[in-house]
């Protein structure tokens, strides 16, 4: 499907009727504090998650890498990475969805799976 189409068809799913790409990128923040992000790449689409850990300890990075090989991924390739330090940290995750998997369906999919994992790696141990 088309990476505009894919993406305005899914904003309208979760509500958000303006979504587009308009400028190559969309992103929005979540009740939980992630925020999500779209990004076109050729005619592909890199969906991210960045959820803040404040107060991340030395074992998260291991986790992280973890809980990456044992997600169930529904066939998306989960690249993980983080940001910033201290308060500032964050976990990144991001699934690259290829022009031939675009939908309003797997990008919720991709979205609802990104999710999901940051906010269990962002729960204390």
């Amino acid at each position: 499907m088309d990476p505009w189409r894919a993406t305005e068809e899914f904003g309208r799913a979760i509500g958000l009727a303006g979504l587009t790409l308009d400028s190559g990128e969309a992103s929005f923040e979540i009740e939980s504090g992630a925020s999500l992000g779209l990004l076109l790449r050729d005619r592909d689409i890199l969906v991210h998650v960045r959820q803040p850990v404040p107060h991340a300890d030395a074992s998260l990075s291991l986790r992280a890498l973890q809980s990456v090989e044992a997600r169930d991924r529904h066939g998306f390739v989960l690249q993980v990475g983080s940001r910033g330090s201290g308060s500032d940290f964050c976990l990144v995750g991001t699934v690259r969805l290829l022009e031939s998997q675009l939908s309003a369906e797997s990008l919720m999919k991709a979205a609802e799976q990104l999710l999901s994992w940051a906010e269990s790696l962002s729960q204390p141990v």
